[in-house]
């Protein structure tokens, strides 16, 4: 007797799908093993290197494009001249200054609110080294120019982290000083009992609330200078895996200036905070240290202050010579030949 044939069964879909798509993965493979040779010398290869390298530089275009425009803004401000009252409010107050963002709602000098607006002189340095990068200011990034690129940037980004290390461990030992005192470990701050008989409960109140405020102040701050410290060097050590990455982060983040103003603070509240717990402790040695206190304020106000003021001036000095010296180097067009007739 004989067996009818029975039929095929069909080809499951995905078993006739994964052998077309092998065979043809299989083919590719061969073809670009035959054209390797070919390819590495073709000229769309070379395009497509080329084009990843101008990706990089645009980046640094960008960068020192936007960084001419606030150097022209700021190269723009009349200088002022030097008097020590106004470096001394400088020197003192620039910090707070820029953390209520005073450039709008202050009536500000142009060199103060520049200053300001671009994020401190701090910032404002860096952007003078972000424009040198396109120094012949045509848009492009030569090979030249991408050499001296990457020192500058290996420069700044090396400093920058041994920055962030160092207000790290400023952040560190304050936020230690202050911790046990605001949070009353081992006692809670409190007024002495002569200290409420030589002030009076109403004054003595009145100086412990001073001397917990700055002493939470000085924390706050202290945690915030060590956190951003940390996340920032972070980022540059290990996130960011290239300069050009690095360098714009550190351009659009300010990341260094937001450091810098949260460690002044951090130090004016600490010196505030010591200058009224001295008096609530002791009634008969606080003011010998209340004088002190003061007068280390007073040192730091005359001699300290005046040397950022200063600062500004001849970065001031050093951003517009740029300018006229290079002429059409940083800028061009109408704008280089205004800034060629600068004085400094």
């Amino acid at each position: 007797m004989l067996i009818p044939a029975q039929p095929r069964p069909a080809e499951r879909p995905w078993r006739a799908m994964s052998r077309v798509s092998f065979s043809e993965s299989k083919r590719e493979e061969s073809r670009r093993e035959e054209s390797k040779g070919a390819k590495l010398t073709s000229n769309a290869s070379l395009t497509r290197r080329l084009n990843r390298q101008n990706s990089y530089a645009s980046l640094v275009v960008e960068a020192s494009s936007e960084a001419n425009e606030v150097l022209q803004e700021f190269a723009a401000c009349v200088k002022p001249e030097w008097d020590r009252w106004r470096a001394m409010r400088y020197g003192c107050f620039i910090d707070f200054l820029k953390l209520v963002h005073a450039e709008h709602w202050l009536p500000l000098d142009d060199f103060t609110r520049c200053i300001i607006s671009a994020g401190g002189a701090e910032q404002m340095r860096f952007l003078l080294a972000l424009a040198q990068f396109d120094k012949d200011g045509d848009g492009t990034i030569s090979a030249d120019e991408m050499v001296q690129y990457e020192k500058a940037a290996d420069t700044i980004i090396s400093d920058s982290v041994t920055l962030c290390s160092n207000l790290a461990l400023v952040g560190t030992l304050l936020l230690g000083l202050t911790h046990l005192v605001v949070i009353g470990r081992p006692e809670p701050l409190v007024v002495s009992a002569a200290s409420a008989e030589a002030f009076g409960p109403a004054l003595s109140l009145w100086l412990l609330d001073l001397a917990y405020t700055f002493s939470a102040v000085c924390e706050c701050c202290a945690f915030f200078v060590l956190c951003c410290a940390i996340i920032t060097r972070n980022c540059l050590t290990n996130i960011l895996p290239t300069r050009e990455l690095k360098i714009d982060m550190l351009r659009t983040t300010n990341a260094l200036g937001m450091q810098g103003v949260g460690t002044v603070i951090t130090l004016w509240s600490f010196l505030l905070a010591n200058a009224f717990s001295v008096l609530i402790a002791s009634p008969t040695t606080g003011p010998i240290g209340l004088v002190l206190f003061t007068a280390l304020l007073g040192a730091v106000a005359a001699f300290v202050a005046p040397i950022r003021f200063l600062s500004a001036i001849l970065l001031h000095e050093e951003v517009t010579r740029s300018l006229r010296n290079h002429g059409g180097s940083f800028v061009s067009g109408k704008k280089a030949s205004a800034l060629s007739s600068m004085a400094v």
